[in-house]
């Protein structure tokens, strides 16, 4: 007579099925998780080389042909300008990114395949609606350069769909060659790397001094797009004065050289080269004070704390739970002062825009404002 399993035996057995399957089912999942990533990083790396064959084949045909940036398009190809280049592979193909080519090497970047990006270079950490969209205040991690992160906060939208993002901190940008050292790295309670809005304290010629220092300061963030003080979206008037007679003209930007124009007599001043053009500006007044946003309603304590982030102790009670840095009261603004010719504005420490001296270099400092698209925070 055949003998079967017992209750207890049967239990047993099962048992051990279930811990199995515990142990077993989480590294299956992982391992086909493993295999699928590896599988797309194979089609990204496999769709990069295509784009680099398809260019080679393109300079080839027409050696004038050299672009800087391509765009991915939904099918895949890319559009150089207006040259669309066909991408010819098996499998799936992003449907969006950035292309590079500098020094004839192929790179990219915000690289959208299956739903997941590849070398992004942005990181939300703030969502302040919790709506997954970007929203003026909402933060974001942002990878300037290869060895760089900074937090950014978005300031203010265009109508051409992009972005402005002021830094959260100010940053050391230097104007002489002496002190080259500190650019780029952010300012501290040490190196508080206060500067000038114009050491001539005359706003005839525009913010030359501390846009020089911006310039210093972020002219190796190689991720980030050149900025167009030309674009009406990007930058308007900010001069901001009642007197046609003060006040710089505004900033205009030709091919990769920005120029601050300068009034009533006032020299012009010319920033950034070819190889290394203007990334970042300073934040507009109109960008922070009522007449756009309104984020700043005048008075004390009025701006977002966001916007007062590392600046400096004070024990103005509404900022206390703000990260502050002691030494910096606050950084400068694009704008002249109406009537007068040596004085700007500025964002303070205790959350108010105010007026200051031109050359005053004991208060203010600069915090970067860039202008991205809108997919690089999606």
């Amino acid at each position: 007579m055949k003998k079967g399993f017992t209750l207890i035996e049967l239990l047993a057995v099962i048992v051990i099925l279930a811990i199995i399957s515990l142990i077993a089912v989480p590294i299956v999942i992982h391992i086909i998780n493993d295999s699928k990533t590896s599988s797309e990083e194979q089609s990204v790396e496999l769709y990069i080389d295509t784009v680099k064959k398809a260019i080679a084949r393109k300079q080839l045909e027409n050696s004038s042909f050299n672009p800087s940036t391509c765009t991915i398009e939904n099918n895949g190809n890319i559009l150089c300008g207006n040259e669309e280049i066909i991408v010819d592979m098996k499998g799936i193909k992003p449907n969006k990114g950035i292309i590079e080519i500098k020094d004839n090497k192929v790179t990219y970047k915000n690289l959208l395949l299956n739903g997941k990006y590849y070398n992004k270079i942005t990181e939300l950490i703030l969502d302040n609606n919790n709506n997954g969209e970007p929203d003026i205040g909402d933060q974001y991690k942002y990878k300037v350069n290869e060895k760089d992160t900074f937090n950014f906060y978005v300031l203010s939208f265009n109508e051409e769909d992009t972005v402005n993002l002021i830094m959260d901190r100010n940053i050391c940008g230097s104007v002489t060659d002496e002190n080259a050292n500190m650019n780029g790295q952010p300012a501290t309670a040490e190196k508080t790397c206060l500067i000038a809005w114009n050491s001539t304290n005359n706003n005839n010629y525009g913010p030359v001094t501390a846009m020089q220092g911006i310039y210093n300061a972020t002219k190796e963030w190689i991720n980030v797009p050149n900025i167009d003080l030309s674009d009406e979206n990007v930058y308007t008037d900010e001069n901001n004065t009642s007197d046609s007679t003060k006040g710089y003209t505004g900033i205009t930007t030709s091919g990769v050289v920005t120029t601050i124009i300068g009034t009533n007599g006032a020299t012009n001043t010319t920033i950034g080269t070819n190889k290394k053009p203007l990334k970042a500006r300073l934040p507009k007044e109109r960008e922070v004070y009522p007449i756009d946003n309104s984020l700043c309603t005048g008075g004390l304590g009025t701006c977002p704390a966001w916007l007062v982030e590392n600046l400096a102790d004070t024990d103005f009670t509404k900022y206390t739970s703000t990260k502050k840095i002691s030494g910096i009261k606050g950084y400068w603004l694009l704008s002249s002062h109406p009537g007068r010719s040596d004085l700007v504005h500025d964002l303070r420490y205790d959350g108010s825009v105010g007026g200051d001296y031109a050359n005053n270099i004991v208060l203010n400092g600069i915090r970067p404002v860039i202008t991205v698209p809108r997919d690089y925070l999606e």
